[in-house]
């Protein structure tokens, strides 16, 4: 993670609760190599934080930081076909299965969902 920030100048961001300051999980741009496109990324390190609504709260967020400070016009999550967890957060984000745009390669291979262009979020 560390050296993502150093390379790319950019990477994932720890939410913690703001009630008890312990850590929810990492979300946040992602851009390894032999990545295809920029990533917004997310993971919910305790299954018990689940369903709370953070995983949005975060992942909006780190949408928005992307498209304003790092002058982002697209995004892309690549979501392994059976998490329905990360497919409905991706929709509740108001992203798009791209069945068009090239996945990593995987097995199996992931979904993946295009994040709205930035001017249809203002």
């Amino acid at each position: 993670m560390l050296g993502h920030w150093e390379i790319r100048g950019f990477g994932t961001f720890v939410a913690t609760r703001k009630d008890t300051g312990g850590i929810v999980g990492g979300f946040g741009p992602h851009f390894p190599a032999g990545r295809p496109e920029r990533e917004l990324g997310w993971c919910i390190w305790d299954a018990a934080e689940g369903g709370q609504g953070f995983a949005f709260e975060a992942s909006a967020a780190t949408r928005a930081h992307v498209y304003d400070s790092l002058g982002w016009s697209t995004a892309v999550s690549y979501i392994h076909p059976d998490n329905a967890e990360s497919i409905r957060l991706a929709q509740r984000l108001r992203c798009a299965l791209d069945p068009g745009a090239e996945a990593p390669a995987k097995v199996p291979p992931p979904l993946v969902f295009r994040h709205p262009d930035p001017a249809d979020l203002r």
